[in-house]
């Protein structure tokens, strides 16, 4: 399934037709799989999320995007379900059906923030390191698309203010740090700090007066800045 997920991502013609090989292999071997291992949705799941970006490389969008809606009625594992409601999100913006999507991808953040919430920060950054940020910057860039700019500002805010709560649960008395110090540091590393104030007249956001320096946000979704 590993090498699969490869295959399909760099989407060759010869890439495509291996990587259909490797599914039906895997198929194949969950027999013999089951008998060894606890019963577990998820093997057959991923193997229905690969089939279905297969097929999305291959173009069948509306026939990717059933097999999605399907594979999300699921009872899917966290994870995974964070990932297919990502998945089924883009894929529902490409074909331009923007209010499903919507629906979508506010259910991967859900998911996303359930995973989260589970488990040690470290644990879930090492083994999930883009699967924690995608769904806030696919909402982000649908948002956006749409004009809604308001709308991509509270998905910004949503994924920076993760991230921030993330570094502080992450170990906020080590090194003999006080609270003051971890929350301090945490703000510092994901450049939190905001001082835009917008008028009750939908005047231009202007920068609030400040004795110091202004620092503005930045955010990188989706490859671009």
């Amino acid at each position: 399934l590993g090498l699969t997920r490869v295959l399909v991502a760099r989407a060759g013609a010869d890439d495509l037709a291996r990587a259909d090989r490797l599914l039906a292999s895997a198929a194949a071997l969950e027999p013999a799989v089951a008998a060894s291992q606890n019963p577990d949705a998820d093997r057959e799941g991923e193997r229905d999320l690969l089939a279905a970006e297969l097929a999305l490389a291959r173009g069948h969008r509306d026939q990717a995007i059933a097999s999605l809606i399907e594979l999300s009625a699921r009872p899917l594992g966290t994870s995974l379900r964070a990932r297919v409601a990502t998945r089924l999100g883009v894929a529902q913006a490409d074909a331009g059906r923007s209010d499903e999507a919507e629906v979508a991808l506010q259910a991967a953040t859900t998911a996303v923030e359930q995973l989260r919430d589970g488990a040690h920060y470290e644990e879930t950054r090492r083994a999930l390191p883009g699967e924690l940020r995608e769904p806030y910057e696919a909402l982000f860039v649908l948002r956006a698309g749409r004009g809604n700019t308001p709308g991509a500002g509270v998905a910004l805010e949503r994924a920076l203010t993760r991230d921030f709560i993330d570094r502080l649960a992450a170990a906020p008395a080590a090194g003999g740090r006080t609270i003051d110090q971890a929350v301090s540091d945490a703000v510092a590393a994901t450049a939190l700090r905001r001082t835009l104030d917008r008028r009750a007249d939908d005047s231009p956001i202007v920068a609030a007066a400040s004795s110091g320096s202004t620092v503005l946000a930045f955010f990188s979704a989706r490859r671009r800045l």
